[in-house]
């Protein structure tokens, strides 16, 4: 069972952070960097798969930070413990055919998220490109 058919539902969106700086004196320019990160969280007691999203904005030019967003999705596990086991690490393990699943849903919904936050300010423009899910880098947990 390498790859099983795990059932999930999105029950709910969380703004957990967002913060915007003042607009440079010289204004910003067209161009954007996004620094994206991805963590997944569990939530074992309510059977829950949180991927916690979070967006650094930079002006491309100057490399200044311009805002962060941080967002969650909350995801409920059919099935939870048949899943979501703890490792030899005491920590658990979501199997990666449901990461593969939920992250860009998580990610698409941080964009959402974070285009209606920054509308009508300066940063209306900044709009988080289309990810690529193959070129993300994961990182392990220490």
């Amino acid at each position: 069972m390498d790859n099983p058919v795990i059932n999930y539902q999105l029950v709910g969106i969380e703004l957990v952070y967002m913060s915007i700086e003042s607009m440079p004196i010289k204004g910003v320019g067209t161009k954007f960097t996004f620094d994206l990160r991805v963590e997944i969280k569990v939530n074992a007691q309510n059977k829950l798969v949180l991927p916690f999203v979070t967006i650094k904005i930079r002006e491309a030019k100057d490399n200044v930070e311009l805002a962060k967003i941080g967002v969650s999705c909350l995801f409920l596990i059919q099935d939870f413990e048949k899943y979501i086991v703890l490792n030899e690490k005491g920590l658990y393990h979501v199997p990666p055919v449901l990461e593969t699943a939920i992250r860009p849903i998580a990610i698409s919904t941080a964009r959402g998220v974070m285009y209606s936050e920054f509308k009508g300010t300066y940063l209306n423009h900044a709009v988080l490109p289309v990810v690529n899910m193959t070129t993300l880098k994961k990182e392990e947990k220490v």
